[in-house]
């Protein structure tokens, strides 16, 4: 009897499997196992990729040959966002639904197994079936997921923008009919919105009129019916109607002392060298408001030397290339007066070949923002100097975003901030990292850090940063008062004393990221040639680091 006991509870534990596991007449029981009648496959995942191919894996189902999948559409879809869902909830299949796609055959070395080409914002279910090889078929398991908005639009290329136009092209063939919406980025309404012809639709391309110089958009491309088919971001170019118009024969800062406070500097393409009488290389002195832009973004301007900012002056820099090749080893830009200054901004630059450091304030000099965003940094030695360097002034932010670093401070620190605060009252500095990559920076082995930061009351946000080549002794930091950060998301590959304590480190090193997650694999295609391309999946599917390197 106690035999029978067992056989029979064994008997409800496989009927009991079978009822949670399938998708359809989940009421038949099974009271015997024969290969007629396979187990569901268990452990199903969906997993959104590239907006709207979905990545489904499941477990190995014994006995099985092959693995059918039938994908139908929801009959729930509201929240038409363009936001992807994954893995929502295990359903069941739609009442009365046919398939709108049945992929037959898989083997289950194909798995996870990837159902490419969806509609973007739409909800769908997936339903797997185990096959064996006599035909007979388990019963279906399901998940739900949600596509998020298709990107048919391919990267504006630079010399595609102008003034007040852009050209814009795509990867899908059939936009006949689809509508481009243009939006400048903060504001409300379209200032475009052109319905694609046949001819455009052929040759996967417009261009689009009726812009203004200088301001950021966003592109949508809308179906009819309101899907969105493709989104891009892009800036025109500089309006030389309301610039200064640069040549590379003049002198630089010459220019910037005959202009008028609060202007833009368009510089057309080619090296820009300030030389003394004598023909020795001298500093950009920067006192008053100053915009200096690219006129071509596919063809930058190259200015050779250091900047100094003076006078509470605030700069931009768009489009430039900074290159300290032959210049007398100081930082690229440094703050020279104890006064107070409002904003310096960096956007979309390259800043290269400098051997102090990147920036230096050395002065009692209060600066309220200093934002550094979708930028290219590499080379910057730091001989004598660390890389963002405040000794004896302050700032309230400091925001280094969206940006690439690579061989560079070596052997000093990456962020130095000494405390200053009884200079400054009232000053909370915020120390923001985010989405940036990091290759080589801080890998000389020595007795420094990435965060040297001492002043009172200031705060630290690490965030969606790769940090990979990375051996300096302290790691973050050995500071008790360097306020701890703000981690999250962050990845690291081929690092010591980041995400915890190295064997031999006898440093006394007072935090670690300890929820970053390492890698044991190089996550980039050529880093060595400075192709930060990511190849690891999950790095791609969550946006970590620099978004150029992100394989969308």
């Amino acid at each position: 009897m106690k035999l029978n006991k067992y056989i029979i509870m064994l008997g409800l534990g496989a009927a009991t499997l079978g009822l949670t596991t399938a998708c359809s007449d989940r009421a038949d029981e099974i009271t015997e196992l024969s290969y007629s009648r396979l187990f569901s496959a268990l452990g199903l995942e969906a997993r959104v990729m590239n907006q709207i191919n979905v990545r489904l894996s499941w477990t190995e189902v014994k006995g099985a040959d092959s693995y059918t999948i039938n994908v139908y559409e929801s009959s729930n879809q509201e929240g038409e966002d363009a936001d992807a869902t994954d893995n929502t909830k295990f359903v069941t299949v739609p009442e009365g639904a046919t398939p709108v796609r049945t992929i037959e055959g898989i083997k289950i070395d194909q798995v996870p197994y990837t159902v490419q080409s969806l509609v973007g914002q739409t909800r769908y279910v997936f339903e797997v079936i185990a096959v064996a090889d006599n035909g007979g078929k388990s019963k279906g398991i399901c998940v739900e997921a949600k596509t998020g908005s298709e990107q048919t639009f391919k990267t504006v290329a630079d010399d595609a923008i102008e003034a007040k136009a852009v050209t814009l092209t795509w990867n899908a063939a059939d936009t006949e009919g689809c509508i481009i919406k243009v939006q400048a980025v903060g504001e409300e309404g379209y200032v475009v919105q052109h319905v694609i012809t046949a001819e455009e639709s052929a040759a996967k391309s417009a261009r689009i009129e009726g812009l203004s110089g200088e301001t950021t958009y966003v592109a949508y491309m809308k179906t009819e019916a309101g899907k969105t088919r493709g989104t891009i971001e892009f800036t025109t170019a500089v309006d030389l109607g309301d610039a200064i118009a640069v040549t590379p024969e003049e002198n630089l800062n010459k220019v910037i002392e005959a202009a008028p406070d609060g202007s833009t500097l368009a510089l057309y393409p080619g090296t820009y060298e300030c030389l003394s009488e004598e023909g020795t290389q001298v500093k950009i002195s920067i006192d008053k408001n100053i915009a200096i832009k690219a006129v071509r973004a596919a063809d930058r301007p190259i200015i050779k030397g250091c900047i100094h900012i003076k006078n509470g002056a605030n700069v931009t820099l768009s489009q430039v290339v900074m290159d300290g090749a032959g210049s007398d080893g100081s930082q690229a830009f440094e703050w020279k007066e104890a006064v107070n200054y409002d904003s310096f901004t960096l956007e979309d630059c390259e800043i290269k070949n400098y051997t102090k450091g990147f920036f230096y304030i050395n002065c009692a000099a209060e600066i309220k923002t200093i934002t550094i965003n979708n930028c290219l940094i590499h080379d910057i030695e730091c001989t004598g100097g660390d890389m963002f360097d405040c000794r004896a002034g302050a700032y309230h932010a400091f925001n280094l975003t969206n940006s690439t670093i690579y061989n560079s401070a070596a052997s000093r620190d990456m962020i130095r901030m000494d405390d200053k605060s009884s200079a400054f009252p009232g000053v909370t500095p915020a120390i923001k990292v985010d989405h940036c990559t990091l290759y080589k920076v801080g890998n000389g082995g020595a007795n420094y850090r990435l965060l040297y930061a001492r002043f009172a009351g200031h705060s630290i946000e690490w965030t969606n940063n790769i940090v990979a080549e990375f051996n300096n002794k302290r790691g973050f930091s050995n500071q008790k008062t360097t306020a701890i950060p703000t981690f999250s998301n962050n990845y690291y590959y081929n690092t010591v004393n980041l995400v915890s304590i190295a064997e031999d480190n006898t440093e006394a090193i007072t935090f670690f990221d300890e929820k970053g997650k390492v890698i044991t694999s190089n996550p980039f295609k050529a880093a060595d040639n400075a192709d930060f391309t990511l190849t690891n999946e999950d790095m791609n599917y969550y946006g970590i680091g620099d978004p150029r390197w992100v394989v969308k």
